[in-house]
């Protein structure tokens, strides 16, 4: 018979408790990234992101030129991504405003 010694199982069990905190973590990252799914913005930029405090695509859309400059550092593909997100949504600086226009 092959026995185990208390130093023995006590490893074994602080590795699998730590396995589950692992799947645990990778669990709650992936919920968390959920709500960027199927948008244009890169795994990367979506964990810098998060770790900013941004937790749903639409508050890019509120963000001020300051704040998205400060996302990430001076060459950041984070910046680009937001700022072509930002110009796909929101409208253009020079359009015609629908306020006020008579509609068919």
């Amino acid at each position: 018979m092959n026995y185990e010694t208390f130093e023995e199982q006590k490893h074994r069990a602080s590795d699998e408790d730590r396995t589950e905190a692992e799947d645990f973590s990778a669990v709650v990252q992936r919920v968390k990234m959920k709500p960027f799914e199927s948008r244009i913005l890169s795994d990367g930029t979506v964990r810098i992101l998060l770790a900013k405090g941004i937790r749903w695509p639409e508050q890019l859309l509120f963000l001020r030129d300051a704040e998205i400059n400060r996302l990430a550092g001076p060459r950041s593909a984070c910046r680009k991504e937001v700022r072509a997100y930002r110009a796909r949504f929101l409208p253009k600086r020079n359009a015609t405003p629908l306020i006020g226009v008579n509609l068919p």
